[in-house]
C-alpha cells in the first residue's frame, strides 16, 4: 500500500481586495481592459499598496500578462511558482456570480480601496521618517516631511 505524502504549498496573503481584483481580473475580459491600464501606469501604481504587498511578485506577473491583452490563465500558470498556481486556480475557478456591470463596479471599489491603503502606508512611511530625522537631529529636514505628511493626510481626508 503506497501513501503520497504532498508538500504543503506557503499560502500567499492577500488582502481581500487583492484577492477580489484578481478574481475580476482573470474572470473578465472588460475588468481587465478597465483596471490594467490603472495599474500598469507606473506613476499612479505607486498609489497602491500592491507594491508592497507580499504578493508584489505575483502582480508583476499578473500585469505583465495583462499588459498583453485579457488575461489568459494557460499563459500565465508557466510563470507561477506552487503558492501562485494554488492561489490562482482557486481564484480562476470560483463561483462567478457578479454580471459585467458589477464586476466593473466591485472593480473600481478594489482599486480605490487599494488607492486608500497605499495613501495610509505612505503617511505612516512619512511619520517613521519624521521619527527618525528628528532623533538625528536633522530638524529642517523632519520639517519638511511633516509638510509632506500634512498635505497627505488633507489629501486623505478629501
Amino acid at each position: 500500500q503506497r501513501t503520497e505524502q504532498r508538500m504543503a504549498v506557503p499560502a500567499l496573503d492577500l488582502s481581500p481586495s487583492e484577492k477580489v481584483l484578481l478574481q475580476l481580473l482573470l474572470q473578465s475580459p472588460e475588468v481587465c481592459e478597465f483596471a490594467a491600464p490603472v495599474l500598469l501606469d507606473d506613476e499612479r501604481l505607486e498609489h497602491f499598496a500592491l507594491t508592497s504587498s507580499p504578493a508584489w511578485p505575483l502582480w508583476q506577473k499578473v500585469l505583465r500578462e495583462a499588459a498583453e491583452g485579457p488575461l489568459q490563465f494557460s499563459q500565465l500558470e508557466e510563470q507561477l511558482n506552487p503558492a501562485e498556481k494554488s492561489l490562482m486556480a482557486t481564484l480562476v475557478f470560483a463561483d462567478r456570480t457578479a454580471d459585467e456591470q458589477e464586476a466593473m463596479l466591485q472593480a473600481a471599489a478594489c482599486l480605490a480601496q487599494l488607492a486608500a491603503s497605499g495613501r495610509r502606508a505612505r503617511i505612516n512611511e512619512l511619520k517613521r521618517q519624521i521619527r527618525t530625522l528628528e532623533q538625528s537631529g536633522s530638524l529642517s529636514e523632519a520639517l519638511a516631511v511633516t509638510e509632506e505628511l500634512y498635505a497627505q493626510e488633507r489629501q486623505e481626508r478629501a
